[in-house]
This record gives structure tokens, sequence and C-alpha cells, in this order.
């Protein structure tokens, strides 16, 4: 993994899961650079020192906010409106509702991956969260969905690839979330609305497990050649990728 020249784990009182995407080599020897890019769950039950913390240390302007629109409906701001950032909703599934049936019919995460990078509408939103985060105007910049596990893991997984990142650094990168998932379940178990959808779910999508994100790596390239491959599908071209590189690596 990349070398820890930075905290990779930030911690916060009001969200889980926040962390640095900084540090990742690519196969060219450059890296992604630390604290302009981080990845996270939900925000919206930010603390005031959360705030300042985000908006002091780390410099943060922008919010991407991949949650279905029925999620960012119930869960509003919170404290982000106190932020003073952008946000960004690009929602990566149409609803909770068909999120569940979904994960219903598949064997593990990655299939669920597979299916949701099939549909057109999250090419759409995929593509234009990749033309912000290559803004050098939008950083420091976030993106998140609700346990930052899948949504997210599936947005740093396609970007990461496209940088360049090998494939056992963003499996790694995605693992890392499995250490906030006790966290993060106490907190869904304390929703009654929520922790009856969840009793309801396979386990498997309770875990960060390794082999679900090595399936959906090995599908997207299977099927496209290569990450690049797969966004140039979605419309990105050579001016996105230059870009994404002059603002993320060094």
């Amino acid at each position: 993994m990349g070398s820890e020249a930075f905290e990779r784990h930030i911690s916060l009182e009001g969200a889980y899961n926040f962390r640095d995407l900084g540090g990742y080599r690519t196969n060219d020897g450059r890296t992604v650079k630390w604290r302009s890019l981080f990845r996270s769950g939900e925000l919206h039950l930010l603390t005031d020192l959360d705030v300042s913390r985000l908006r002091g240390e780390l410099g943060l302007t922008t919010v991407l906010d991949l949650r279905t629109t029925d999620e960012s409906d119930a869960g509003g701001m919170g404290q982000l409106q106190n932020l003073g950032v952008q946000h960004h909703s690009l929602p990566f599934t149409a609803s909770l509702a068909e999120d569940f049936n979904l994960l219903q019919a598949v064997q593990n995460m990655g299939e669920f991956y597979i299916e949701l990078t099939s549909r057109k509408a999250f090419g759409i939103n995929l593509l234009e969260a990749l033309n912000l985060i290559a803004d050098p105007h939008n950083h420091a910049l976030t993106f998140h969905c609700s346990v930052g596990k899948d949504r997210t893991g599936v947005l740093a997984a396609i970007l990461l690839g496209a940088l360049g990142v090998p494939d056992e650094e963003i499996v790694a990168d995605y693992e890392l979330s499995q250490a906030a998932m006790d966290s993060i379940n106490q907190r869904i178990m304390a929703d009654p609305v929520r922790s009856e959808r969840n009793r309801l779910l396979p386990n498997f999508t309770q875990e960060a497990a390794p082999k679900a994100m090595r399936v959906f790596l090995s599908s997207l390239r299977g099927e496209y050649g290569s990450m690049r491959g797969y966004v140039e599908a979605q419309g990105g071209d050579d001016a996105l990728f230059q870009q994404l590189e002059n603002v993320l690596l060094e």
C-alpha cells in the first residue's frame, strides 16, 4: 500500500469511514496526492468539532453525495450546511427498494457492483463525478454514500484504476472499510427503519471482503480491457484522464 506520509484514517465524531485516498503508487511510479481527495460514509451527523476540522485542517471545499434521493432527503445535510462547501447530489443507485431487491438476487457484493456499473444512469453520474474530481478548484474533495463501502468503494476503484493504481492496492483500500463496520452497524441498528431493512439483507452486505472487489475489477477489465476502457465506454476521453492525472498525481 502507499506510504503513510499522512494519517489515512481521519477520526471524526459524527462520521465513520472517512479516509484519505492519497499515497497510492501508480504503475508508472507516481503517487496519488495526500490531503486532496477523501472518501467517507454519511456526513449529515457531523459535529461542530468535525466541521471545524474539515474546513480548517483539511480545507474541504466540495462534497459528492452518492446516496439515493430518498436517503439524502431522509438524512438531510446537517452540519454540512455550515461547512460552506459545494454539495453535489449524484445518486449512484435509483432507490433503496431497487438496491434491496438486487442484493437479494446476487451472491456477493462484487456481483452487485457489476450490475450497478452496467446501468446507464450510473455511467452518467460517474462521468459527472469524475469531471468534478478533475477540476482543481474543487479540492479538497470528498465523496460519500451511506456506509462508505459500496457506492463509494466503486467510485474509488474506478478512479484509482483509471489513474493506474494496481488492482491489489485498490482491493486493499476497499478492505480498509471493514474496520469501521462495527461502528456503522451499531448506528444503523439504533434506527428502527434502517435496522429492519438491514436484518433482511444477506450477511455479505455487512463485510468489505477482498473477494468482492476482486470479482468486480476482474469483470470490468475482462469486458472493457482496462478501467480507462470502462470510463471511455461511459463517455470519458483522454482529456479527462490527463486532467485527473494533473490534479491528483505527483
